[in-house]
């Protein structure tokens, strides 16, 4: 599981969550895709890195380098989900960022997934999505 945040809070002491701090953590991150899938591990890669097309684009041509399917699982939910589940986070969160102001930033720039992709509904049951997910990928 490769996550953007918990590599900024590995690498990056006191985190400034810039734009241009999370470029170079996404970039870090497909660097990392492509090392990994280049060895016969498979990869899983947290969404944040994944909020616009540019960046999908990247690890999917990451994956693709080491001639890897990139399978892409789009998790969306109620904004009112949302929302509840970044004030339950509130405090404890590795990306000290994050809040409904960062949610609103998020929604407002996202870019449609522009690859093959399975979207799961995660106010849907867990059972119901983990099974559409392992069928999506195998």
């Amino acid at each position: 599981m490769l996550s953007r945040d918990a590599l900024r809070r590995a690498l990056i002491p006191q985190p400034a969550f810039s734009e241009e701090e999370k470029s170079l953590v996404d970039e870090l991150v497909a660097a990392m895709a492509g090392w990994l899938l280049g060895r016969g591990k498979n990869v899983v890669i947290d969404g944040a890195a994944l909020s616009s097309a540019a960046g999908v684009d990247r690890l999917v041509k990451a994956a693709r380098s080491q001639n890897a399917a990139a399978k892409i699982v789009e998790c969306v939910c109620r904004q009112e989900t949302a929302l509840a589940r970044i004030k339950g986070d509130e405090g404890s969160h590795l990306a000290g960022d994050r809040g409904e102001a960062l949610y609103f930033q998020v929604k407002a720039r996202f870019q449609p997934v522009p690859y093959p992709s399975l979207t799961v509904d995660t106010d849907l049951g867990l059972e119901e999505n983990l099974r559409a997910i392992l069928g999506y990928i195998a």
